[in-house]
């Protein structure tokens, strides 16, 4: 028993590894109480899902840039007319806000994509460091998601720790010799 020994470890030394996304786990390459680095996949939840929801996010996108060019066609045409007064001020005025639509729209669906492919992100679940994979919590067919029914496994780090003793003389010799 060593009195005055102090452990400093740089941060918490384990993580709970949870899903962020509803699915069913397909695929748990690691073994329990592997070494993992920072990375490796740890689980796979099927991504087919957010695959086709990516897809739908992206037709709708591209939906968005065909009406947003439309809006913009049809502002400028209308902007020549009225100033040649072939048109009437109502007319420009709502081929202005159709195109102010179109451009929301697109903003709107662009930040759908960029949802969707979070999601989809997270189909993969990695290890956030280099460590030790604890007990697999969730196994390959298991639903999970990412309220009550996340926890997948645990990794806990395998840094070194540095340890500072404060020994005697006499005390350093004895552990020195092994006694």
């Amino acid at each position: 028993q060593l009195q005055g020994a102090r452990l400093r470890d740089r941060r918490d030394p384990a993580v709970d590894v949870r899903a962020r996304v509803q699915g069913f786990v397909t695929e748990r390459p690691f073994a329990e109480g592997a070494r993992v680095k920072a990375g490796d996949l740890l689980y796979r939840i099927d991504p087919a899902p957010f695959r086709a929801d990516l897809a739908v996010a992206e037709a709708r996108l591209e939906q968005a840039r065909a009406r947003l060019e439309q809006a913009d066609r049809e502002a400028k045409r209308l902007a020549g007319m009225f100033s040649q007064q072939a048109t009437s001020q109502k007319e420009l005025q709502d081929a202005q806000t159709a195109l102010l639509q179109a451009r929301a729209d697109v903003r709107l669906f662009d930040a759908q994509v960029a949802k969707a492919r979070l999601e989809l992100s997270y189909t993969e679940v990695r290890s956030p460091f280099d460590g030790v994979a604890g007990e697999a919590v969730a196994a390959v067919g298991a639903l999970v998601d990412g309220g009550g029914n996340s926890l997948l496994t645990r990794v806990i780090a395998a840094d070194p720790i540095e340890v500072s003793l404060n020994l005697s003389e006499q005390e350093g010799l004895l552990l020195g010799k092994g006694i």
